[in-house]
C-alpha cells in the first residue's frame, strides 16, 4: 500500500516509494540494520579522523536510528575532543552527546562496520580514509589507508558522508556495487580523478569569519556543522547570519544533523543559533522569507551558502548583492534523491538559466514530495 507522503523525511520516503512500505515498517527496517563505527587508538591525535568518525556516527544514527554503535577502547574514549575543545568533552562523550550513539568495547553482532584509523577491520568492513582534500571509502581488505595529511578538516565530513552513503545504498538496494567498490572525491578539484596530482590540494591557510546561511533545513544544518567544525582559533571572532522563516518539524529532526527532538516547534534559526552558541560562535537571526526586495547591506558579509528547496527562491539570489554565493540542492524523487547539485554565483549563466521553472510534467512528478 502507499502510505501518506506528506511531512516525511527523505530517508523513510525513499523506502516507502521503493518498497511500498508504510511508515512504521520503513522505520522498523532501518532500526534493525546495525552499524558499528570502529576507531583506532590513533584517532585520538587526528583532528580530521575525529571529525570523520563523529560525523559518521551522527549521520548513521539518523539513517539507522538506535542501531549505530561506536567501538573504541577506554584510552581513545577518554581522549580529549579535538574538534570543539571549548566543550571540554572527551571523544567518547562527544560521540554519545553530539552524535547520539552508544559506545562499547565489544563488537556488535550482525553489523556493517566502518573503520577509522588503525582499528582492526573485520570481514566486509569499509575503510574511511583521506589525504589532503581527497576522501576515500572502500573495502578495508582492498583499500589501504591513505597518507592522511591534514590539509583541510572538512574532508573528514565528506569521507563520513560517502561511507554512510555506501551503507545506505547497499541497505536500500540502490546499487549492487555499493560497499563493494572504492569511492573517492576531491574537495579541492572535484572535476579531477581523485588520484590526480592536482586533486590533493594545499593546506588551508584562511577561513571565512562572517557568512550567511540561507535556509536551515538539512542542507543548512550540514553547512553549519561543517563550517563550525573548522579549526578556528577564536570562535568568538566568527559570525553566522542565520536566515529561515520555518519551525523544526519531525522530518527535520530525522535528516538535520543538528536538530534534536527538543527543538521541535522552535524556529530553525533559534535551534541552529543554540548549537552555534554552545560552541562559542556568534550569530544573527533573520526570520523571514528571502523575497524579491531582499539584499545585503555593505557592512554585512558578502559570502553566502544557500540550501533552498525551490528554484524560485534560488533565482532571487542574483539580486541580493552578495559577493559570492555557494548553492546546493538535492534531488526530490526516488530516482534522483542521491543527486547533489552545486552552483556558484557569479556565474556565466544567469539565475534564470541556472534554476528554470519546472514544466507541468516535472511538477506533477514532484508535487507530492514535502522534503525539507
Amino acid at each position: 500500500m502507499n502510505a501518506p507522503v506528506t511531512r516525511l523525511s527523505r530517508i523513510s520516503k525513499f523506502l516507502i516509494d521503493q518498497d511500498q512500505l508504510d511508515r512504521g515498517a520503513a522505520l522498523a527496517k532501518r532500526q534493525m540494520h546495525r552499524v558499528e563505527i570502529r576507531c583506532g587508538a590513533d584517532v585520538a591525535g587526528s583532528y580530521t579522523l575525529q571529525l570523520a568518525a563523529l560525523t559518521a556516527c551522527a549521520l548513521s544514527s539518523r539513517c539507522f536510528p538506535g542501531a549505530t554503535y561506536a567501538k573504541l577502547d577506554d584510552e581513545i574514549a577518554a581522549a580529549p575532543l579535538l574538534v570543539w575543545p571549548q566543550l571540554g568533552l572527551t571523544f567518547g562523550r562527544a560521540l554519545e552527546e553530539i552524535a547520539g550513539v552508544k559506545c562499547a568495547r565489544d563488537s556488535q553482532t550482525d553489523s556493517r562496520t566502518l573503520v577509522f584509523g588503525a582499528a582492526e577491520a573485520p570481514a566486509n568492513a569499509l575503510r574511511v580514509t583521506f589525504d589532503g582534500w581527497v576522501a576515500l571509502v572502500g573495502r578495508a581488505d582492498e583499500l589501504p589507508r591513505a597518507l592522511e595529511r591534514e590539509y583541510f578538516p572538512a574532508v573528514g565530513v565528506l569521507a563520513a558522508a560517502l561511507a554512510v552513503g555506501e551503507l545506505f545504498f547497499a541497505f536500500a538496494k540502490v546499487s549492487i556495487e555499493a560497499s563493494r567498490r572504492t569511492v573517492a572525491l576531491s574537495l579541492w578539484r572535484p572535476d579531477l580523478p581523485a588520484d590526480a596530482r592536482d586533486a590533493l590540494g594545499v593546506p588551508v591557510a584562511f577561513l571565512p569569519r562572517r557568512m550567511w546561511l540561507l535556509g536551515l533545513g538539512h542542507l543548512g544544518n550540514a553547512y553549519l556543522w561543517t563550517l563550525s567544525s573548522l579549526p578556528y582559533q577564536n570562535p568568538r571572532g566568527v559570525e553566522f547570519f542565520l536566515m529561515d522563516f520555518d519551525i523544526v518539524e519531525d522530518e527535520n529532526v530525522e535528516t538535520g544533523i543538528l536538530f534534536r527532538n527538543t527543538d521541535l516547534t522552535e524556529m530553525k534559526t533559534r535551534a541552529c543559533a543554540a548549537w552555534a552558541k554552545r560552541i562559542n560562535f556568534r550569530t544573527r537571526l533573520i526570520e523571514r522569507r528571502l523575497g524579491n526586495g531582499f539584499h545585503r547591506y555593505p557592512d554585512e558579509p558578502g559570502l553566502a551558502f544557500s540550501g533552498f528547496d525551490s528554484n524560485p527562491a534560488r533565482r532571487i539570489l542574483g539580486n541580493c548583492k552578495f559577493a559570492r554565493i555557494v548553492d546546493a540542492g538535492l534531488g526530490g524523487a526516488k530516482n534522483n534523491f542521491d543527486v547533489v547539485g552545486f552552483h556558484a554565483l557569479p556565474n556565466p549563466r544567469t539565475p534564470d538559466e541556472l534554476w528554470p521553472d519546472l514544466d507541468e510534467m516535472q511538477r506533477s512528478r514532484l508535487e507530492h514530495f514535502a522534503f525539507n
